[in-house]
């Protein structure tokens, strides 16, 4: 479940890495070495100027913050922290338990729900027991091109998870939720 999870968190920030990557080392590649010996009082190159080349290399170590950043946030927010930090909580559970329900969950876009717990790589939390689950409802977000959709979870202990959900999966996971007495869905807060 850790690894299945795990990846699944990695595959989604991929794409962003890479294209931080791709934009920063080749502006860092070409513009870096001259910034740098301006800096120790060096005439810029020939054919160069002075703002392509201090700009090229502040965007290009711009987008490598960010690259760096997004690394360290999936690091610090890792999948097994969060399922270790659920097993430390939840004596009663072990590891296998989970790795049970997660292998008999069912799959609705990005997130995992069994008959006692829900599985994301996007909840802060990654393991949420739908015991502590009290009402489920959907959120749109609405710009000048598209329409994302929310699923969002408010917990017995007043947190709320948001993820992030293509519309049939959707209406997928609220009907999921709707089979649980104790959990109200509605379609608005």
């Amino acid at each position: 479940m850790v690894k299945k999870l795990t990846v699944k968190m990695w595959v989604s920030t991929g794409l962003l890495l890479l294209v931080c990557l791709v934009l920063s080392v080749p502006l860092l590649w070409w513009y870096g070495p001259s910034a740098v010996r301006m800096l120790g009082g060096a005439e810029p190159p020939l054919g160069e100027s002075v703002s392509n080349i201090y700009g090229g290399s502040a965007i290009g170590l711009f987008m490598l913050v960010i690259c760096v950043a997004i690394f360290v946030k999936q690091l610090v927010n890792s999948v097994s922290k969060g399922v270790n930090l659920y097993l430390q909580k939840h004596s009663d559970v072990t590891m296998e338990h989970l790795d049970h329900a997660f292998a008999s969950a069912r799959k609705v876009g990005n997130m995992w729900i069994g008959g006692r717990w829900t599985f994301s790589h996007e909840l802060r939390n990654k393991v949420i027991e739908n015991a502590e689950i009290t009402r489920v409802y959907s959120q749109t977000e609405r710009s000048r091109r598209q329409t994302n959709y929310y699923l969002c979870l408010e917990l017995a202990d007043g947190k709320k998870e948001v993820v992030k959900m293509d519309y049939r999966d959707l209406t997928e996971m609220m009907e999921s939720y709707r089979k649980d007495p104790h959990i109200q869905v509605a379609n608005n807060p």
